[in-house]
């Protein structure tokens, strides 16, 4: 079966991609950033960039004499390398998620009306439901993760010398959109056990008056939407038991992390802040967010071109845990001190009593009378208790930390990558760091 054929992508699906288009704010700094980007390293593109990128003090030297930035402060030319480099991928990042999207219209009208021989004999407002559900719940975020899975799964079919055809770019996508909607299951069972007030800029789907509690079936029927799309898709295909097995792994690991996360402390009594280990934090941190968030996505690629040797899979999970354990820290962050217009919900770790980095990192560093503070009001819902932590935060400099932090990090991935081998292109991780790095949301 001709999967580009069968999911009639072109004209309706198209018209949904363009109008979801508006919703990126930052598509006129992509813009100007891309042309900068263009200037200042020509013909060279995302490559040059890449080597750049990968070549520690060397690269600050080169950096110097291209952009001329001898007044640029120690270390800046770096991030100016690492915006170039983001600028000149945002044009293909834009295409694919336009290719990305294009499918979601087709697949999400499979999945109400036809996934079941009998489903058109359901009451019509049940699938209207199912239908709303899916638009508000499953295309709304940034879509990294699908978008991840298509151009690694492209990207490696190139460097194999044999290039995904219509069909092949056809089922890459409905690939990344399986992993988006185990995200979207995700993310609706959470924001339910954390009592969540808003994501992404919207009231949480369980928040609607209309849906409430209902949000728990309607986060079992989008962790089951991903196997039916796989199983629509590739079954009888030779990668179709691995690509079950990764997202069957992927799913429970997650599900362990949230439980992990959800008893770290108990549902009634006090709060255990002898708990919060960085230990604790970074197995929370791995098994919660990091493997479906970015090894997932990447793996995924590499067995749609039949890449599934331990040995492969290995170099992948090592640099993609540590990209998953950097972009969870700047989560945490981002809860603290990001602006929720801009992150697209209000921060709740402090009155969640969350296993969070800022609150392990201040009592690695607090005093006994700070740590008096924060085990008097971690954990407690009153803007005077928020208040108290976040200035405990701010005694002990929590946002220098997490700059020393992310400048290290950063150095240490990109070490990482260079010294990988294998069949992977080198370029699908630098890709990844470049999207996450000193990211605002």
């Amino acid at each position: 079966m001709n999967i580009a054929a069968s999911l009639g992508v072109a004209a309706g699906a198209v018209s949904f991609a363009a109008s979801r288009r508006s919703t990126s704010s930052s598509s006129e700094n992509s813009n100007s950033l891309l042309s900068a980007g263009a200037v200042a390293l020509g013909a060279a593109g995302i490559s040059l960039a890449t080597t750049y990128l990968l070549r520690g003090e060397n690269t600050k030297r080169r950096l110097s004499r291209s952009f001329e930035s001898s007044t640029l402060a120690e270390g800046e030319t770096t991030a100016v390398a690492a915006k170039h480099l983001t600028a000149l991928a945002g044009a293909k990042e834009k295409k694919s998620r336009e290719a990305l999207l294009a499918h979601f219209g087709p697949l999400a009208g499979m999945l109400t009306e036809g996934a079941l021989e009998d489903m058109k004999q359901l009451p019509e407002t049940m699938r209207m439901y199912l239908s709303r559900m899916l638009r508000e719940t499953v295309p709304g975020g940034k879509l990294n993760r699908g978008v991840t899975v298509a151009e690694t799964a492209s990207a490696i079919a190139n460097a194999l010398g044999n290039p995904l055809n219509e069909d092949g770019i056809s089922r890459a996508n409905v690939l990344g959109w399986c992993i988006e909607w185990i995200q979207a299951s995700f993310l609706v069972a959470d924001d339910v056990m954390d009592a969540s007030i808003t994501r992404r800029g919207k009231p949480c789907w369980y928040r609607n008056e209309d849906i409430g509690l209902n949000a728990i079936n309607d986060s079992l029927i989008l962790l089951t939407h991903a196997s039916m799309l796989l199983r629509h898709y590739f079954e009888g295909t030779p990668e179709y038991v691995h690509l079950h097995h990764l997202l069957l792994e992927t799913t429970y690991r997650t599900e362990l992390g949230q439980l992990l996360d959800l008893t770290t402390q108990p549902l009634n009594g006090p709060i255990d802040l002898n708990l919060f280990t960085e230990e604790r934090y970074r197995t929370i941190v791995r098994y919660k967010t990091a493997f479906y968030s970015f090894y997932a996505p990447v793996a995924l690629g590499m067995v749609m071109n039949g890449i599934h040797d331990p040995k492969s899979l290995g170099v992948a999970h090592e640099i993609c845990m540590q990209l998953g354990e950097y972009f969870q820290i700047q989560d945490d962050y981002l809860d603290c001190y990001g602006d929720p217009s801009v992150i697209g919900k209000v921060g709740t770790d402090i009155q969640d009593s969350k296993c969070s980095w800022l609150v392990v990192q201040a009592l690695k560093r607090s005093s006994p009378a700070q740590r008096d503070v924060i085990e008097r009001n971690y954990g407690k819902d009153d803007e005077e208790c928020i208040g108290k932590v976040k200035s405990m935060f701010e005694e002990l400099a929590l946002a220098d930390v997490y700059a020393a932090y992310e400048a290290k990090v950063y150095d240490d991935i990109n070490q990482l990558i260079e010294s990988a081998s294998g069949e992977i292109p080198k370029e699908i991780f630098v890709s990844l760091l470049g999207k996450i790095y000193k990211r605002s949301r």
